[in-house]
């Protein structure tokens, strides 16, 4: 027959998540140890803002990081290599008469989309920045940019509010025309 005491743990591990394991004995000892109950003797504790690292639980982990960030690098790899297209975007011009004009643009809004075609997909802030280099007003040249290709191919080229994703499929056809 189990005494009142015993009963009252088995409870209590099985509330806490289970009967104690050796790891969690180890740490017991290990916590028990650091909070200075050696010998059932209290002693000083450690500072509140002292701890110690274990190098072999750092050495570990930062190994099946490393083992995880290879096999994440193989899943999330382009399928396409950077787009070649971007030159020969640049070097064919779609504008009346303007050599530096992209899809009848202006000549600002034209630089900036030959800036953006460099990259699949951009942050709001480096848009931003791009826009006051440029000194256009953000939301009206990515609306500017997208009537453009609207017109000249039906479909938008920019997506997207706090990330900008770049239509690849348009880019690679404004590079055949």
């Amino acid at each position: 027959m189990r005494s009142a005491r015993t009963a009252f743990r088995i409870a209590l591990f099985a509330r806490a998540g289970g009967p104690p394991t050796p790891a969690r004995a180890k740490a017991k000892r290990k916590t028990t140890a650091s909070q200075g109950m050696a010998n059932g003797a209290p002693t000083p504790a450690l500072p509140v803002d002292h701890f110690e690292l274990d190098a072999d639980t750092l050495k570990r982990l930062r190994k099946e990081t490393a083992a995880v960030g290879k096999t994440l690098k193989g899943i999330f790899v382009d399928d396409e290599p950077p787009l070649p297209v971007v030159q020969r975007i640049a070097d064919n011009p779609v504008a009346d008469g303007d050599p530096n004009s992209l899809m009848g643009l202006d000549g600002s809004h034209s630089a900036m989309l030959a800036r953006l075609i460099e990259k699949s997909r951009w942050e709001r802030d480096e848009v931003e920045a791009l826009c006051r280099e440029l000194q256009l007003m953000t939301d009206a040249a990515l609306e500017r940019i997208n009537d453009a290709a609207f017109d000249n191919f039906g479909q938008a080229l920019l997506e997207g509010d706090d990330t900008i994703d770049i239509n690849q499929d348009l880019v690679r056809e404004m590079a055949t025309r």
